[in-house]
């Protein structure tokens, strides 16, 4: 017999074997399902076994003909919560049908996990393509819907640092002339994927932002830079990877120019002799 849906009040096992279309646990006080450390649960494909007790409540885990977060060409095998467990570590298996990979390659797939607002591949521990398995280990993460597939998860750094090739310029050079060229130090993203600008800062060091432009990776001047008048200036600049930033002050030289003379200033004095 098929048990359609099992609602538990308090359920402490060191081994649980579930048949059914969805486990259900309440959102009462005293409708806790507690997996033991070192134990496991089985519902469907799905082994959970956490290194520590993990306590459910207040969710439903069902099996899912496809993901409910999108993910591409991920198989027809999908395990979700309606609300996120606690912090879980431990290990993961899915057991799957060979009709299922729904086109992916069986050799490459991974055990997946949502983690928030994207998908993320755990570390795979052993897998039998004859067998149809894959087991991973997960280290604390909470768990919101859990898949297999070919997806290759890279995740951001942010970047750590901004270099300028050149912090000095001449006085009275043109307008949107070139002082310097900017990068970034950033393990995981191309300089094209970079976006520099000209920061708030909230203090000093910002004060000059509006004397400079940048176009790309290029500081440029927007306006006339006299020695006589202002012999450094502050900037505030930030990069962006596309989802974080990083800022850094810089401190531009302005560097004096022998300036030709254009009035020598002379006076014609009047000699005046005796005799």
């Amino acid at each position: 017999m098929i048990i359609r849906k099992i609602y538990i009040l308090l359920v402490l096992f060191t081994c649980f074997y579930v048949r059914s279309q969805s486990i259900f646990v309440g959102s009462n006080a005293s409708e806790k399902l507690t997996i033991k450390g070192n134990s496991y649960i089985y519902y469907d494909g799905l082994t959970l076994t956490p290194s520590a007790d993990l306590h459910l409540s207040n969710t439903k885990l069902s099996k899912l003909g496809a993901t409910s977060n999108t993910i591409s060409s991920s198989i027809n095998r999908s395990y979700h919560f309606t609300t996120a467990t606690s912090s879980f570590t431990g290990s993961l298996k899915i057991s799957y049908q060979d009709g299922e990979l729904n086109g992916e390659t069986e050799n490459s797939l991974g055990l997946v996990l949502f983690i928030g607002s994207n998908w993320e591949n755990q570390s795979t521990t052993s897998s039998n393509t004859n067998s149809n398995f894959i087991k991973a280990s997960v280290n604390n993460k909470v768990l919101k819907e859990i898949t297999l597939s070919n997806y290759i998860y890279n995740s951001n750094s942010a970047p750590s640092d901004i270099s300028l090739s050149s912090n000095s310029v001449n006085e009275n050079v043109s307008l949107g002339s070139l002082i310097g060229t900017l990068s970034a130090t950033d393990s995981d993203t191309s300089i094209s994927s970079l976006t520099f600008t000209l920061a708030d800062s909230g203090d000093a060091q910002d004060d000059d932002n509006g004397s400079f432009t940048i176009s790309g990776t290029s500081l440029l001047t927007s306006t006339t830079l006299d020695f006589e008048t202002k012999t450094s200036y502050n900037i505030y600049v930030n990069v962006n990877d596309g989802t974080t930033n990083y800022a850094k002050a810089f401190t531009v030289s302005v560097t004096n120019v022998l300036e030709p003379i254009t009035d020598l200033g002379f006076e014609v004095a009047s000699i005046v002799t005796d005799g």
